[in-house]
């Protein structure tokens, strides 16, 4: 995910593409819905073309419609961006989707 948009794999540049692809994810899932996603947690940036790391704002836009339940397999923490192992930390978060997308566009 934290690949889409960026043209590593042939794909088209987007600055969107991950928030896209959440996005679409969380159309498929019911109402409360369940999604597990993993992306490196470290301060916001794009390392070109390779991918991106998801900080206090990105993570907060990629994870808009969802309510963050559970970490698993890091010991990093969401909003003290915690970072080791090189630089950056990739739990798996647990996030339960929340609401309706037509209140998220309002």
């Amino acid at each position: 995910l934290e690949h889409d948009g960026l043209g590593r794999y042939g794909d088209p540049l987007n600055p969107f593409g991950d928030l896209e692809s959440v996005a679409r994810a969380r159309c498929l899932l019911k109402p409360h819905g369940i999604l597990m996603l993993g992306v490196p947690f470290a301060p916001d940036t794009v390392l070109w073309n390779a991918h991106r790391t998801y900080g206090k704002y990105r993570l907060a836009l990629l994870t808009m419609g969802f309510q963050i339940i559970d970490l698993i397999g890091s010991s990093c923490y969401v909003d003290k961006h915690a970072v080791r192992d090189g630089g950056y930390c990739q739990p798996i978060m647990v996030l339960r989707k929340t609401g309706s997308h037509s209140k998220l566009m309002r």
